[in-house]
């Protein structure tokens, strides 16, 4: 009985444990098994992740070209583009772990779109650097560089485009440049890249020197106003550069007009040196001109008169010149506060052509003056400047830039219908005022558009007259 006692009990033992054991393995594979689905689920979630931050970083246009730089100039650029690279990747991972809607979000993406302008604008100042130095070292070697560059420009560009610069890389990818002088980093678009010589300038001064000497006449009176204002307006549309350049260099002149004074070249010098530069072209212009006059002397005999009194090709020809250099100068558009002075010159010129002719030429603002001074007699009292004044000038006189005065009869003064921004107005305005006969002004204002097409005006031929024989010119035919 006893022992049956005891197996039974030995037997619900047993069973109890078998059970346990049982419903612990039961738990354990059930705990293990959401232990792997939520290691699985991570897993998943962290290779989401890592594969959103490396589309981030695929995005990361890094393509800075460090070719044609120096060993030392390649490990700053390295250096910055890895620095960047880091704060670019810790921000695109931080961002995977937000929603688009997160404060947090914006700041993140700012900081990596921030990355990628730093990345553009350094590639972008690193390609103008190295066609700026191409372009320098080919302008050094052609002797296209100015003589009028200040001597720490000349210093400057030896070094940075010598592969002595020092370079560093600033705020937003800037390229920055070693200044010893200032002890400091200076930005690349910073720095005063030496100019070239004004070529095309110097040009147009060499051709007003052999017009004027072509022209076989001296340079005087309104001519020579004319003259000096067209080297004022190329100047003043050069700018500073074009100043320099033409005080500087050898365009006319070998070694250039040879000013001595050094304050002259300060900027707030400038309108004296500009000044100087005048004179000093007008004086060579003046010396070519006075020397054509005497080797240039019209050759003229009544054998060489044309039909219906034409003159000479040697005696147009610098009329026709003149009627073109006047059209070109006279017709750049000013301001309105300079058309009265640009119109004066005009009118003086015009006076000049031809003083014996029936009244004179005056410009509006002169005109204008007279009529508030009362001109036609009687009373002599002033008008007010008013807009009733300038109403009643137009309804009286006309509205024009230049009129024709007759002294004797100024009542009779009456407007010059002409367009003074026209060249071809100008030109033809210019030959009606000129001593060649109607039959000469009628033909060369025809030829007027295959002047202009050809880009090329009369040439002035000592060897064939207008009636000779031989080849003849396409002015001729």
């Amino acid at each position: 009985m006893n022992q049956q006692l005891v197996k039974g009990a030995a037997q619900v033992a047993a069973s109890k444990r078998s059970t346990w054991n049982q419903a612990f393995q039961e738990n354990l594979n059930a705990s293990l098994a959401v232990a792997a689905k939520r290691s699985m689920q991570r897993k998943a979630e962290k290779a989401r992740a890592n594969a959103k931050t490396a589309s981030y970083i695929d995005s990361l246009n890094s393509n800075v070209d460090t070719t044609s730089l120096t060993p030392s100039q390649q490990g700053a650029v390295s250096n910055y583009l890895t620095e960047q690279k880091m704060i670019y990747a810790n921000a695109a991972r931080r961002i995977t772990k937000l929603e688009p809607t997160h404060p947090a979000y914006m700041q993140l993406r700012d900081e990596m779109n921030g990355v990628q302008m730093n990345f553009t604008n350094l590639a972008n100042s690193l390609n103008q650097y190295k066609q700026d130095k191409v372009d320098y070292l080919k302008d050094f070697d052609n002797s296209m560089l100015s003589a009028g560059n200040e001597t720490g420009a000349f210093v400057e560009a030896s070094k940075i485009y010598t592969n002595e610069g020092f370079v560093g890389i600033g705020q937003g990818g800037s390229l920055n440049f070693y200044d010893e002088d200032r002890g400091e980093y200076k930005k690349y678009e910073e720095i005063t890249k030496p100019f070239l010589k004004d070529t095309k300038a110097g040009d147009s001064i060499l051709q007003m020197n052999e017009s004027v000497y072509n022209s076989g006449k001296e340079l005087t009176g309104a001519r020579r106003n004319m003259i000096r204002q067209k080297l004022n307006n190329m100047i003043s549309s050069g700018g500073r550069d074009t100043l320099l350049s033409l005080a500087s260099d050898d365009f006319v002149i070998e070694g250039g007009l040879g000013l001595q004074d050094p304050s002259l070249f300060d900027k707030e010098n400038e309108a004296l040196l500009k000044e100087a530069v005048l004179d000093g072209y007008m004086s060579v212009l003046e010396d070519s001109a006075a020397q054509g006059a005497i080797d240039n002397r019209p050759k003229v005999s009544e054998s060489g008169r044309g039909a219906g009194g034409r003159k000479t090709l040697d005696e147009e020809a610098p009329v026709v010149n003149d009627a073109f250099e006047f059209s070109n100068v006279y017709s750049t558009n000013v301001p309105p506060n300079q058309r009265e002075d640009k119109t004066l010159l005009l009118v003086q010129e015009l006076n000049a052509i031809d003083p014996t002719k029936n009244g004179s030429y005056i410009s509006r603002g002169t005109l204008y003056d007279m009529y508030l001074q009362n001109f036609k007699g009687g009373d002599n009292y002033e008008l007010d400047d008013n807009e009733e004044s300038r109403a009643n000038f137009v309804n009286k006189y006309g509205d024009s830039q230049v009129y024709l005065f007759n002294e004797k009869d100024p009542i009779s003064t009456s407007p010059v219908m002409i367009n003074t921004d026209n060249p071809q107005d100008l030109y033809e305005f210019y030959l009606k005022n000129s001593n060649l006969n109607t039959k000469a002004q009628n033909y060369h204002i025809g030829q007027y558009g295959n002047y202009i097409t050809s880009s090329e005006k009369p040439k002035e031929n000592n060897t064939t007259s207008s009636t000779g024989g031989g080849s003849m010119s396409k002015y001729n035919k």
